[in-house]
């Protein structure tokens, strides 16, 4: 997929243990507004959730469209 100007989704390759440290290494802090999908199926806004090896997450914004 291409990214349009001023669009801020990304694919990255980090190596995090938590969904915490995972959205630090892209700059995105769990606050309650931001919740993550795990592997597609799963929605969290736990920070300690743990991740392991092939995980894929992403990060959304609870209140989109507000």
């Amino acid at each position: 997929h291409g990214s349009r100007p001023g669009d801020r989704r990304a694919e990255r390759e980090v190596h995090a243990a938590t969904l915490a440290a995972a959205a630090a290494h892209v700059g995105i802090a769990i606050n309650g507004r931001v919740v993550a999908t795990v592997n597609g199926d799963r929605i969290t806004a736990d920070p300690e959730w743990p991740l392991v090896a092939d995980d894929t997450v992403s990060f959304l914004v609870a209140d989109a469209g507000r």
